[in-house]
Parts: C-alpha cells; sequence; structure tokens
C-alpha cells in the first residue's frame, strides 16, 4: 500500500495496521489469498483519488485456484476446497461492474481515455460533521446522561469528528477527555484530529481500554468510545452506569460486524440508563466523493449493507393447541446449496443480511467461510408451499449454520484427550474431551449449530424449534450428536433447554468479547450419542453445584441463569 507518501508492504493477517490511516494506492496480491476482511480494512481505507489494484489469476481459472486463504477455512481432516464458489460471485460481481478496469494477460488494453474520464473532485462537504461535533460539545455544556451517537457508513468523519470536538473542548477550558475503542492504534484518527485542533497536554487526552475504565474509574469530563459495536454490551451499560456525558460512534455498515443489528441491542440499553439521546446520523462521504466507485464495489463484494427482506405475518398457520405457536409441520425445510447463493445474488444478500442482524459481530470473511468450507451445511425454512419462489423472492423466514465436526480415529483422540493436539474448527468435541475428559467426543460426529436465526416477525413462534427438528431429522443416520456452544443469557439457554438440549459445560471466566460466560449443549441423536450425553449430562451436574461459589463467586446478575441450570439438572 502506498500511505504517508511511502510503499509498505503488509501481509494479509497485518492488514489491521491501515485502521486509521488514510492511503492513496493499495496493491492488493490474490495469489497470496483473497481475504474479505483485509480488502474491506484496505479498500476503505484509500482516500478520493486513489486506487485499488487485484492481481489475480485468469479469472475463469481463478475459482479452482490454490488458494492459501483455503487453510484458514478448512476444519482439520476435511479436504480442501477444489472450486471456490465465493470467487466465482466475486469475479461474476467484477464482470458486471462499468466501474472496474479489466486488465488481462495477452489482451489488449482497455481504452482508458475514452471511457474513464477525470474531473475535479469536489471541496468535501463538512456540514454533516460539523453538525456532529455540535452533538459532541453539547453532551458536555447540556444534561447529564444525555449520550451523543454518531451513526454512519465508513469514510464520513466520524472519527475525526470526535477528535475535533475534543481539540475545541479543550481548546475552550482546561478538561480531562477519555477515549476508548477496539485499540490504541483504531483510535489513532481520533487523536490525529484533536491535536491538528489544540495542541494537546499531557494527561488532557487519554486512551483507556475499556475494560480499565470500568475498574479504574478515572474522572474524566468526557468520554469518546469510538465504534462502541466493538465493545461488548455488557461493559457498555457498565460504562453508561458510571460516566455521566459520552459520545459514541458506530458504523451502520462495516467489515468488523457493527450495524443496524447492534444499534437495536444498544438502544435497549441507552432507553435503560439515560434520559434521552441525540442521534446524528452522517451521511456524506468527506474521504471520498458521493457515489464513489470504490466504495460501492466494496459494499456488494463484501455485503456490508445486506439486510433481510420485509415478510408479513398474514400466512401464518397457529395451531388451536397454542397460539403463541404455529404449526412448522407444514413449513418447508430445505438444505441450501452454495451453489443455490453464487446464483441468486437475492438469496444470498437475505440470508447473510439475517446472519448480521443476529449477530452483528458477522465479518465479510463470514461469507467466504459459509461458501467454500467443506464442513458447514446452511439450513432453510419457508412458509408453506412457498419454497421455490421464495428462494427467488428472498423471503427465508429461518436459517441456521451447522458445522460438522469430530469423527477422529482412536490415535487423534487420544492426543486430543492427552493435550498434545488440538485439531482445527472442532470445537465441541474437542472441549468435551480435553475439559471433560470424555475422550470418545472426538471419536463420534458432531453437527454443532454455529448460528441459528428466524425473522423477528416469526420469533416466540415455535419457529426456531422445528428448524431445529428438521436439523435432527437430517441428521438422524449422520451423526452422533447435535451440538451448540454460545453467550450464556437466560433467553438464549431457555431456548435450548426447551428443545431439549442438555448443559454439558460452562465456561469458568467470561469472555472479552461477550462479557458472557460459555455454554456448550448437546442432544443426542445415535445410541452411542445417549451413552455420551448420559455421561456428560452426569458429570457436568455432579460438579456444578459445587462450583457455584468457588467458581462463579461474583455471578449475581446471572443467578436466574444459574438456577435455571440447578434446576434441570437436580
Amino acid at each position: 500500500m502506498i500511505a504517508d507518501d511511502a510503499v509498505k508492504t503488509l501481509k494479509i493477517d497485518q492488514a489491521k495496521q491501515a485502521l486509521g490511516k488514510e492511503i492513496a494506492a493499495v496493491v492488493y496480491d490474490c495469489f497470496s489469498g483473497f481475504d474479505p476482511d483485509a480488502a474491506g480494512i484496505l479498500g476503505g481505507a484509500i482516500k478520493a483519488g486513489g486506487l485499488m489494484v487485484l492481481i489475480t489469476p485468469e479469472l475463469p481459472l481463478w475459482p479452482e485456484f490454490d488458494d492459501p486463504q483455503f487453510a484458514k477455512i478448512t476444519a482439520y481432516g476435511n479436504p480442501k476446497p477444489e472450486f471456490s464458489y465465493y470467487i466465482k460471485r466475486l469475479i461474476r460481481i467484477i464482470s458486471e461492474s462499468s466501474d472496474c478496469i479489466l486488465i488481462q494477460q495477452h489482451k489488449t488494453l482497455p481504452n482508458l481515455s475514452a471511457n474513464y474520464q477525470t474531473t475535479p473532485a469536489s471541496p468535501p462537504d463538512f456540514s454533516d460533521q460539523n453538525k456532529a461535533i455540535e452533538s459532541i460539545k453539547h453532551v458536555v455544556y447540556g444534561q447529564r446522561r444525555r449520550p451523543a451517537i454518531l451513526l454512519s457508513d465508513r469514510g464520513r468523519g466520524k472519527s475525526a469528528a470526535l477528535g475535533i470536538a475534543a481539540g475545541q473542548l479543550l481548546q475552550d477550558k482546561a478538561r480531562r477527555i477519555g477515549v476508548t475503542g477496539n485499540s490504541k492504534q483504531s483510535v489513532a484518527n481520533v487523536f490525529k484530529h484533536a491535536a491538528l485542533t489544540h495542541n494537546i497536554v499531557a494527561d488532557s487526552l487519554c486512551f483507556y481500554p475499556a475494560d480499565k475504565l470500568i475498574e479504574s474509574k478515572p474522572e474524566i469530563d468526557l468520554l469518546l468510545i469510538d465504534e462502541a459495536a466493538s465493545i461488548p454490551l455488557s461493559m457498555l451499560g457498565r460504562i453508561l452506569e458510571i460516566f455521566p456525558r459520552i459520545a459514541f460512534t458506530s458504523t451502520v455498515h462495516g467489515y468488523e460486524g457493527t450495524g443496524r443489528g447492534f444499534m437495536l441491542r444498544f438502544k435497549e440499553l441507552l432507553d435503560s440508563h439515560c434520559r434521552g439521546a441525540e442521534t446524528c446520523i452522517l451521511s456524506t462521504p468527506i474521504r471520498w466523493a458521493q457515489d464513489d466507485p470504490l466504495d460501492a464495489f466494496l459494499f456488494d463484494v463484501l455485503l456490508l449493507n445486506a439486510e433481510p427482506a420485509g415478510i408479513s405475518l398474514r400466512h401464518i398457520n397457529k395451531s388451536k393447541a397454542d397460539n403463541s405457536k404455529v404449526d412448522t409441520s407444514k413449513f418447508e425445510f430445505s438444505v441450501i446449496e452454495k451453489s443455490d447463493l453464487v446464483e441468486n445474488e437475492s438469496l444470498t444478500r437475505d440470508v447473510f443480511g439475517l446472519l448480521t442482524q443476529a449477530h452483528y459481530r458477522t465479518r465479510p470473511h463470514d461469507l467466504r467461510h459459509l461458501l467454500d468450507a467443506a464442513n458447514i451445511r446452511l439450513f432453510g425454512i419457508c412458509q408453506p408451499g412457498q419454497l421455490q419462489r421464495q428462494l427467488q423472492q428472498r423471503q427465508i423466514i429461518g436459517v441456521a449454520v451447522v458445522a460438522i465436526e469430530g469423527g477422529f480415529d482412536h490415535e487423534t483422540a487420544n492426543k486430543i484427550w492427552a493435550n498434545q493436539s488440538r485439531p482445527k474448527d472442532h470445537l465441541l468435541p474437542e472441549l468435551l474431551c480435553a475439559q471433560q475428559g470424555l475422550i470418545d467426543a472426538v471419536k463420534l460426529k458432531t453437527a454443532r449449530i454455529m448460528r441459528i436465526v428466524v425473522r423477528p416477525e416469526f420469533q416466540r413462534h415455535g419457529v426456531g424449534k422445528g428448524l431445529l427438528t428438521h436439523i435432527f431429522n437430517f441428521y438422524n443416520h449422520e451423526v452422533d450428536l447435535l451440538g451448540t456452544t454460545f453467550g450464556a443469557n437466560l433467553a438464549v439457554l431457555q431456548f435450548w433447554l426447551d428443545s431439549e438440549f442438555m448443559p454439558v459445560r460452562i465456561g469458568h471466566n467470561q469472555s472479552r468479547n461477550s462479557a458472557t460466560h460459555a455454554c456448550a449443549m448437546i442432544k443426542p441423536i445415535s445410541p452411542r450419542g445417549n451413552q455420551l450425553a448420559t455421561l456428560a449430562g452426569n458429570k457436568f451436574s455432579g460438579n456444578f453445584r459445587y462450583q457455584l461459589r468457588a467458581v462463579f463467586p461474583s455471578i449475581d446478575p446471572e443467578f436466574a441463569l444459574l438456577k435455571l441450570l440447578c434446576d434441570r439438572i437436580a
């Protein structure tokens, strides 16, 4: 990449070094592997007038190219893909785009002068950013517990607005302002623009990691949180309790997994902790021009703006026995093939939009994993008689992503049991073997439900449980267990318990990302699976009550969750 008038070489896994920077040009060598996350980070850092060059294999041969990224998505014991559906989709988007310049070896160069005219760039429009700056300053001058929320897509100047507002506030009066975010590097733009506005005095503008912020409770006049979705919601709740004057930013469609799914959950926190909030939407780009072709191209390739289509409840057929349920036996279930997704862009956007809405940390690379990983299957559910038509009209009601894990031989199982081997992407069997001492767990095959999501309009009608029933029947003769792992909260735990899954482990430590305890649950399918489930359940129930005081001494907010577990294993 070219930044600060210097050429810098980065490995793909170093792409995050471009966060907070402005880049003149990027040359991406796709022979080193195409990582959608890296492409999004680097492409989003390119400023107006910049260029992104992809060096690729010949397009007709690219899907069959032995992409180094296959190692990242191939689970241990599975064959590497021989064909990339993700790259096939990427080629279609490149070929259909009128803004992509395609230069092919041994072929005539395109006539750039005829098709691509350069025009003088218009001066940036700072009106949205100026309104955002005033909103941030009003947090300090106005009433307590009325935060400012800055929302926009990439390149609209959110981070710069935080920095400029901080500089102006410090110029006006001696203050202490705190900044937090994913990392100090990721908020560099805030400090850069603050320094351009005002000569920053030591300790007047300081970065705090989110956990240290909660722990130390520094005395500050204003807290700036850049990319709030990078911080667990439970931590954001604690921060809202401690600090009365806060300004947040969040990217609506971002490469790191933010979006509206996060804002729906975040709004609940704001409503419970604040007297109100001022939301400021920055829609005008600053880093590049309106309708920038590279921005539009990356949005399409990475599905940054994928959202599920609306759908009506009018066709729901509720059972007479329970008005809160629907008769899922009449719904149509299907394995959604990877070829279906590649050939139907509307279906792809609908499915990925659902996954993003339910799991706001969904990243662009998750689509590549879904399309190219050999051990991944996607299941969908539609209303009666609507399957083919709805697939075409992108009206899927719910989806589940399932990974096949385990099935190892005796030698490999012994190595896992002895902590001498950690096979990639076999989370649940490895956990039961290495942590619970159940060596048969890695010998049996498990279908782990990585994600399950139902449209909000259809939730609490039994649709999710119907989808689980279908998955159970589909794998009836293929695997020994169904399983899942998730960050435990009361509602999610209740769903899995009601679906006849049994808890087999709850993590001792809270996850830094979710600030919840990881919970593992299983449901037996085969006789061997039933034997293992009985052993795992007995082992868990025998230890769990004794662990409550020793391992979970400060878990009061989750007492209801733990009590529910105790009641179920009694």
